[in-house]
């Protein structure tokens, strides 16, 4: 099958560069007009399907333990879970991210008229870093994720922009779903955007819902390599 793996995917595996034989043609293929193709092997089952939240795609049966499908999940990010037999099976030869609380399958479909944010070629681009530090509010040591531009100078002074994600995600999605860095370094690029770090934080994890959802201790400089401006105004 014909697979394009996504640049930014949290885990990516493909069994062409590894060992080609081991499972069998697995994966997907996106199709011109949007649809995809999907094969996976699932030697024994009875019933294999796409469930877009209860959205159901069923796959068909083929030789040898295989089951295929062309099906419509529409276009841009979709989550789905993949249904054996009704259970919910993550398959390591389609693209895996976290959503739903747990590491979920999912396919990023090209919108048509939207393409060029992916582009790579010929545009300066910044880093992602992840980085530990102690709250003061939930009085442990927390993650970020903390997005500079292409032209970071230490000594200077930046905006900042918290994006926090959905129910059931975390501070992962924005970076490997979202693909906040080649948006950035496209926006930077083209002088639609200023110049800003970008700060993604989970306190979901251990911080519980209400008021504080998104604890001050988020704003805490998670490293002093990173210059942050203050005021209320540049964040």
């Amino acid at each position: 099958m014909k697979k394009t793996w996504p640049l930014d995917t949290a885990v990516s595996f493909d069994p062409y560069y590894g060992e080609p034989n081991r499972d069998g043609d697995q994966g997907y293929e996106i199709l011109p007009d949007g649809r995809v193709t999907v094969r996976i092997k699932a030697p024994g089952a009875k019933e294999v399907a796409l469930d877009q939240f209860g959205r159901m795609h069923p796959l068909a049966a083929k030789e040898d333990g295989m089951w295929e499908g062309t099906v419509d999940l529409g276009r841009g990010f979709q989550y789905f879970f993949l249904k054996i037999d009704g259970s919910d099976v993550l398959n390591p030869y389609l693209p895996i991210g976290y959503g739903c609380c747990r590491p979920m399958n999912f396919l990023d479909i090209p919108v048509p008229g939207e393409e060029e944010w992916a582009t790579l070629d010929d545009i300066p681009h910044g880093a992602v870093t992840r980085h530990y530090f102690p709250s003061s509010v939930t009085g442990k040591q927390e993650i970020c994720l903390v997005y500079t531009p292409a032209s970071f100078d230490p000594a200077k002074k930046y905006p900042v922009l918290y994006l926090q994600h959905g129910y059931g995600e975390n501070e992962t999605g924005w970076v490997y779903q979202g693909h906040v860095g080649r948006i950035a370094d496209r926006l930077l690029h083209e002088g639609k955007m200023r110049e800003m770090i970008r700060q993604r934080h989970d306190p979901g994890r251990r911080h519980p819902p209400g008021p504080h959802a998104f604890p001050p201790g988020a704003c805490e400089r998670p490293d002093p390599l990173h210059r942050i401006a203050l005021s209320r105004a540049h964040r």
